[in-house]
């Protein structure tokens, strides 16, 4: 499979540094706290499976003041639950 930083420089030889690569196929992420369409994103879930994880108890997140069922999510909890998942923690 030819990646995307691949196929520009065949139609474009030269035009993107190397350093380019890494932008063109990974989205940008914020710092802070992110909804769930965003989490899910990074993730690379649908928004309904995070939800589905969150109700279940499986996935960390932040409940926001006042509402009981509106929450956020860090880039840091899901790195943190993802490596713990990984390591079988």
């Amino acid at each position: 499979m030819i990646d995307t930083y691949a196929l520009l420089n065949l139609w474009y030889p030269g035009s993107f540094p190397l350093e380019a690569r890494f932008k063109l196929d990974k989205p940008e992420f914020a710092e802070g706290l992110w909804s769930t369409e965003t989490a899910a994103a990074y993730m690379g879930v649908h928004a309904d499976t995070l939800r589905k994880w969150v109700r279940l108890g499986k996935f960390p997140r932040t409940p926001l003041p006042g509402s009981g069922k509106d929450f956020r999510f860090s880039k840091q909890m899901i790195d943190e639950w993802a490596r713990k998942r990984a390591l079988g923690i």
